[in-house]
């Protein structure tokens, strides 16, 4: 059973990473890899507690990357667009204004 809940969480992972960075070749490449990665480090994993909790661990990274990875794309006028997705809109702050004050925090070490 928890082979089967850990093939099921990886193409979760999967589809999550190219929704999140749908538009990021490299940044989505680099996703796969690491998922690819800590899914075979732990592929030997015998200990059904350790399996339990990397599963967890695997269902969190799901929605921090589905709820706080927000990306940002230049326009042709030298602005930044969001690339907001149903997630982000069911996070506490819920205006553009809050979500760009919430990036310049970030960009500029604040947070």
């Amino acid at each position: 059973m928890t082979t089967r809940n850990a093939s099921v969480l990886y193409r979760k992972l999967q589809r999550t990473a190219k929704l999140v960075f749908q538009d990021d070749k490299r940044a989505l490449s680099a996703a796969k890899v690491r998922l690819r990665n800590e899914f075979h480090k732990y592929s030997g994993e015998k200990d059904i507690h350790k399996i339990r909790d990397l599963l967890k661990l695997g269902e969190e990274v799901n929605e921090v990357l589905l709820k706080d990875v927000l990306q940002f794309r230049p326009t042709a006028s030298g602005n930044l667009r969001a690339n907001f997705n149903r997630q982000h809109l069911m996070r506490k702050f819920l205006s553009m204004e809050e979500a760009m004050e919430h990036h310049k925090e970030i960009c500029d070490g604040n947070h």
